[in-house]
């Protein structure tokens, strides 16, 4: 089997996803993304024998870190993009960017914590379910541009 005819099978079998498909994939993604906002992102962690008595934000909900707007923004573009476009190259690039941003943000984030309070506090599920959300936007976005029509 040579390297085009197989490059051909993967476009046909990626263009034979209907709409649907994609448009409860990027439904699931942005809902996920505000549950996993609305979520506690951190907690001191159970294991330690002293707990620092500091509040970072984050521990209550995503939604006190302060690039969480952008976030916000890009999810709401990306589905306005999707319903006003379609199956459009924009629509897969906005969902990519908003896939992106989405995996960046918490994990810049708890690593950046985890340097800062040598270990003192982990990950709780509000990042978790945010970067699953964040791989589901990327992987659509991924599937969009790969069989979207080119905008002219």
């Amino acid at each position: 089997m040579s390297d085009q005819s197989l490059t051909t099978g993967v476009h046909r079998s990626l263009s034979s996803i209907g709409d649907t498909p994609l448009v409860v994939a990027t439904l699931v993604g942005a809902i996920g993304l505000l549950v996993g906002l609305s979520l506690p992102w951190l907690q001191p962690d159970p294991a330690r024998e002293t707990i620092r008595l500091v509040y970072i934000p984050g521990m209550d909900a995503g939604f006190e870190v302060d690039a969480t707007l952008v976030l916000l923004l890009l999810v709401a573009a990306s589905v306005a993009a999707g319903l006003l476009r379609g199956r459009s190259r924009l629509t897969g690039a906005a969902l990519v960017l908003t896939g992106v941003a989405t995996i960046a943000l918490p994990t810049y984030l708890l690593v950046d914590i985890y340097l800062a309070y040598g270990g003192e506090f982990i990950p709780d599920i509000g990042s978790f379910v945010t970067i699953a959300s964040g791989l589901i936007l990327l992987v659509t976005g991924l599937i969009v541009l790969g069989t979207g029509r080119s905008d002219r």
